[in-house]
């Protein structure tokens, strides 16, 4: 089914009609679970638990809100180019079954779409909006090297997201025009973060760095480290848990930064991840 485009998010009620045999095992069994896949603008897909009965009293179809954060975003009345992304444009609904299909419900099911109108604000003053948005238009204009690397943004159990990245792993992005300062968060995953096999959390330590690149006369990038900072959380219960940093990237702003994780030893394990990157002047 396909999402209309709308200038507001969208609203969906959808009455799935159960059969006489739908019924029948409603009454003496579980009837088979259903999921919903959303296509989204951005060309990603997600799948989530379809439950008829909320579905028929309705639910926001677009755009997609996986945090409290966004959340929050939607009724800024910046919504529409920060949540622009997760908007869906199409959805399929499906059955925990070989083939997807069941014969608990029939073919026919009434849909409705509306829009929902939120009076819009400036929440820019709202805590961690500004880190939150700022992160978020780091990694849209994030390049990774080398370009084989897998990155995952991962929730943590403190509510934040962060970005998980390989050992020996450069991610770049272009510098905002005029700002000389760059605030990172950053560290090593471990059992308070999220659910962590027995041991997994074990290295000798991942060093962290902060390059600024700029063009020379002929436009070549030349790099040079501007921030170290080595996390050993095994040995140091300092460097347990996220860290922050506020980086000067010196008096004039350059072309691109890069941000490296190293690790201390070949086997270190790859459980860095960066958060709240943000410039400011």
């Amino acid at each position: 089914m396909s999402v209309p485009d709308s200038e507001d998010p969208v609203w969906v009620r959808i009455e799935l009609k159960p059969t006489l045999w739908g019924r029948i095992i409603a009454a003496l069994d579980k009837p088979p679970i259903l999921y919903i896949r959303v296509h989204s603008r951005a060309g990603t897909d997600q799948t989530y638990r379809f439950v008829p009965g909320t579905a028929a009293a309705g639910f926001l179809i677009s755009p997609i809100i996986a945090n409290r954060t966004e959340f929050c975003l939607l009724q800024g009345s910046d919504w529409a180019r920060q949540l622009a992304p997760e908007k869906i444009t199409s959805f399929v609904i499906a059955a925990q079954t070989t083939d997807g299909t069941t014969a608990d419900y029939q073919n026919d099911y009434d849909i409705s779409f509306s829009n929902l109108l939120i009076p819009h604000r400036d929440i820019s003053a709202v805590p961690g909006i500004a880190e939150f948005t700022g992160f978020r238009d780091f990694l849209e204009h994030l390049s990774i090297q080398p370009p084989g690397a897998k990155v995952q943004i991962m929730p943590i159990r403190s509510g934040q997201n962060v970005l998980l990245v390989p050992k020996q792993t450069v991610l770049l992005s272009p510098a905002k025009a005029g700002m000389t300062h760059l605030h990172v968060k950053f560290g090593l995953l471990n059992a308070d973060d999220v659910a962590l096999p027995p041991g997994a959390d074990r290295t000798n330590g991942v060093v962290f760095q902060v390059y600024a690149f700029t063009a020379d006369s002929v436009g070549r990038l030349a790099g040079s480290p501007v921030w170290a900072r080595k996390l050993d959380p095994n040995h140091l219960a300092a460097d347990r848990g996220m860290q922050e940093a506020d980086v000067n990237l010196g008096a004039t702003t350059p072309s691109i930064i890069g941000l490296a994780t190293i690790p201390v030893t070949k086997g270190a394990t790859n459980l860095a991840y960066w958060a709240g990157v943000r410039f400011s002047p």
